[in-house]
């Protein structure tokens, strides 16, 4: 019984001009940061293989169309981790959400039929069009699903956003005319436990959907946000369907969790899907875990 992982960092950070002067560039960091942390190392099943970090150097001033050839370079990269055939998991480290254009047309051209779930505190469903600030990071899922400038990397009818608690409803209700599903934050977990799509998934995790008392390293914090119980009981279930592809977790700025609980609730966070991935194939197969089995792992 062993996991294997292929992993991946993509230090996205250019996402200007962005609005309410936010400083978004320090997530080019969160790649290495996390790499360091060697999340897996105290668990023997677990082996890495780690592909380094995506070449991203900076364009000035980025926009959507002069992003196209370092998401083709990372659609590339993504098709071929997702071939081989002794990785049971591809994961992104990722900086700025909109990486998830590259990542997510790798996922589709290898899975015809598979579905992205899309986690986070906001919609992301702004298009050049309707939005004020022309801030990319909030144009990422709108891209996504090819009514932003660009193709659909896939189409809008095999994607699911959960959460969104900072979405106002003009933006969910254009998302939800072009296609997307959205499940409200308080019917989530009742999604993944009756809805969630029986085919291969792609799992874009952008962590500001967390609440801020677990993750206060964000550029865009929830108020509130997801619990932590509720994200790792979804990556669990997630997880045990055995049709969890592809991973990739967004947006961690270093720069703002000087106490390191950021770091702490993504080591949960990740150790709670190698642990499930264990679990699943594990002899003695464990049950979901309830509200009143999660313990964190920094608790």
């Amino acid at each position: 019984m062993s996991l294997h992982v292929a992993l991946l960092g993509v230090p996205f950070g250019w996402v200007y001009p962005a609005d309410a002067s936010v400083d978004t560039e320090n997530v080019v960091q969160s790649p290495a940061i996390l790499r360091r942390e060697q999340f897996f190392a105290d668990m023997s099943e677990i082996t890495v293989t780690d592909y380094g970090d995506l070449d991203t150097t900076p364009l000035d001033p980025p926009d959507l169309k002069s992003l196209a050839p370092h998401f083709d370079q990372l659609t590339r990269r993504a098709e071929a981790m997702l071939a081989e055939a002794n990785s049971d998991l591809v994961l992104i480290y990722g900086g700025a959400c909109p990486l998830a254009y590259g990542s997510t047309a790798a996922f589709a051209k290898r899975f015809s039929d598979g579905h992205l779930l899309w986690i986070d505190g906001h919609a992301d469903f702004e298009t050049q069009k309707t939005t004020k600030s022309h801030y990319i990071g909030g144009m990422a899922l709108s891209t996504v699903v090819g009514v932003n400038e660009l193709p659909p990397a896939i189409a809008p009818a095999r994607v699911t956003l959960l959460a969104a608690p900072g979405a106002d409803w003009t933006e969910i209700s254009f998302m939800r005319s072009a296609g997307v599903r959205h499940v409200y934050p308080q019917d989530v977990m009742r999604f993944v436990a009756e809805a969630l799509p029986e085919t291969d998934l792609m799992l874009h995790l952008d962590l500001d959907c967390l609440d801020y008392s677990v993750m206060p390293s964000v550029n865009f914090p929830s108020r509130p946000g997801l619990s932590l119980e509720t994200a790792c009981a979804v990556l669990r279930t997630a997880v045990f369907t055995d049709r969890l592809r592809l991973l990739e977790v967004t947006s961690y700025d270093p720069m703002l969790d000087p106490q390191q609980v950021g770091l702490r609730t993504i080591r949960t966070l990740l150790s709670t899907v190698a642990k499930a991935y264990l679990d699943c194939r594990s002899p003695t197969r464990s049950p979901h875990p309830t509200d009143e089995t999660f313990v964190p792992v920094h608790s």
